[in-house]
């Protein structure tokens, strides 16, 4: 699921992300002020109006990135292939895939590396806030495991790739036999 959603028209990321960003913001609104629904409402189809257009293009930016390099000569179901094999999928049979596979797993892992400082001031900065909420409210400390969560999630992320990287290379390795080639 998550791959057809990466690979998705930029018009259903948008509206994924802007119904879900609009429903965070309703929780959290509802959390400060549990009689608040019609502010709750407001704010979280707003938020979701303004997010959601961003998020989808941005995510159309990088999937376009991401398709370049995994090779644009592919189809889509080649595509959802190739990123499934970059995330837990099997490995691809064909060689030409596994290739794809290894250059948009590299491609994601540079991005992470790349993303490494922004991510640890979001999470800082996500951590005070909540913590600066919680002063007011402490239903607000439901939010630490998530932020744990997220953090896990960007700790991990580049360790899983490489070691993705070294199992599709492995095989394309394997599929190269002693001539160096591919093809065979």
């Amino acid at each position: 699921m998550r791959s057809r959603l990466y690979l998705a028209p930029w018009w259903v990321q948008a509206l994924t992300s802007g119904a879900f960003f609009a429903a965070v913001v309703a929780v959290g609104v509802l959390v400060d002020d549990p009689q608040d629904w019609d502010g709750a409402l407001l704010i979280g189809v707003i938020g979701g109006l303004v997010f959601g257009p961003l998020c989808g293009w941005g995510g159309v930016r990088e999937q376009t990135r991401w398709r370049r390099v995994a090779g644009s000569d592919l189809s889509h179901a080649e595509l959802l292939v190739v990123h499934r094999a970059t995330k837990k999928g099997p490995v691809p049979a064909d060689p030409r895939l596994r290739l794809a596979a290894v250059r948009a797993a590299t491609h994601s892992l540079e991005g992470a590396d790349e993303d490494r400082w922004s991510d640890v001031i979001f999470l800082v900065s996500l951590a005070a806030i909540i913590w600066l909420l919680s002063l007011d409210s402490l239903w607000w400390l439901i939010a630490l495991p998530f932020v744990a969560f997220v953090g896990y999630e960007m700790w991990a992320e580049p360790r899983r790739l490489r070691a993705r990287i070294e199992v599709l290379s492995r095989e394309v390795d394997q599929a190269a036999g002693p001539s160096g080639s591919a093809n065979r």
